[in-house]
């Protein structure tokens, strides 16, 4: 009994300091914390309530919904870059659909 104690403890002591970095790595996923990304691209076509663009990244097309925080989408005109956050993930949809858009913002270049 006291032998499958001290492997059980041994065992404990060697994983701790290896899930260590893991948890601080991933605390933010951990902690159920969305986490903002921004990704900067061309407009490509504005419909009102949602912008698509070409992300300079990759040039793949992404359709961005209108965030809260703006009354309208007028200002965005084909052509402009954009910056969007967005803290959800993106939709498998043609063109991908950033969730959850916090902010859209124009690129000063």
């Amino acid at each position: 009994m006291k032998r499958k104690l001290k492997y059980a403890i041994g065992i404990v002591l060697v994983l701790i300091p290896l899930l260590l970095p893991f948890v601080y790595k991933y605390k933010d996923y951990l902690n159920d914390k969305p986490i903002d990304k921004t990704v900067i691209g061309q407009v490509v076509e504005n419909q009102d309530t949602y912008l698509i663009v070409r992300l300079d990244s990759d040039g793949l097309l992404c359709e961005a919904v209108k965030p809260d925080n703006l009354e309208d989408l007028s200002e965005f005109k084909v052509g402009d870059k954009v910056s969007i956050t967005y803290s959800g993930g993106v939709l498998e949809t043609s063109p991908g659909m950033f969730v959850e858009v916090s902010k859209i913002e124009l690129v000063k270049e």
